[in-house]
């Protein structure tokens, strides 16, 4: 389920947007105590998020990341 994967960013007291996610990964998400730390963002939502002035620091596919060599080094610093 591609939603939990962006887990550890919340465990990190990072805040997460999450696009189209999976309705039971946002159950899942509140299970683990860290809903405080989602927003949810529907895809048709995304350019009138951008218009509106919204950005975000880290746009990632949960494919990618995890499998990178050294992972831990390309997020040092990310969320402090």
């Amino acid at each position: 389920m591609p939603s939990l994967y962006s887990l550890g960013f919340a465990m990190a007291g990072c805040q997460v947007a999450l696009v189209d996610a999976d309705p039971e990964a946002e159950r899942l998400w509140y299970r683990a105590e860290l809903g405080q730390h989602l927003t949810l963002i529907a895809s048709d939502e995304i350019s009138h998020e951008c218009a509106t002035g919204h950005c975000w620091d880290l746009c990632w596919n949960f494919a990618v990341l995890p499998t990178a060599p050294e992972p831990k080094n390309w997020c040092s610093g990310w969320c402090c």
